[in-house]
């Protein structure tokens, strides 16, 4: 994998957009941007929202701040969100097959 960082004149040609992450979500789990949103507590809107948080941290540059504002929460429930994935990815087979999915469709 290249990093961009140390090769400033490479570009990243596939760079996850923020609406296209929320049409993939709709895709695979049929929750809505304005679900991931809300502030409903369904565990498969909060699954989709765990998702959300984990994929735009580690593929993007954005902060904390910035992807909780996306999802109308805070930077300490994205940091929330990055902790139960590990532990999501781990136990939950259904969870991260749609992970899987989403990611591969990106």
């Amino acid at each position: 994998m290249i990093n961009y960082f140390i090769m400033p004149g490479i570009k990243n040609t596939k760079a996850i957009q923020a609406e296209m992450l929320f049409q993939e979500i709709e895709k695979f789990t049929g929750i809505t941007k304005e679900e991931l949103q809300s502030k409903t507590r369904l565990r498969e809107v909060v699954d989709a929202r765990i998702m959300y948080a984990y994929i735009m941290k580690s593929k993007t540059l954005l902060t904390l701040m910035k992807i909780g504002q996306q999802i109308n929460r805070d930077h300490s429930c994205v940091i929330h969100y990055l902790k139960q994935f590990k532990s999501l990815q781990k136990t939950d087979k259904n969870f991260n097959m749609t992970y899987l999915k989403i990611l591969n469709n990106l």
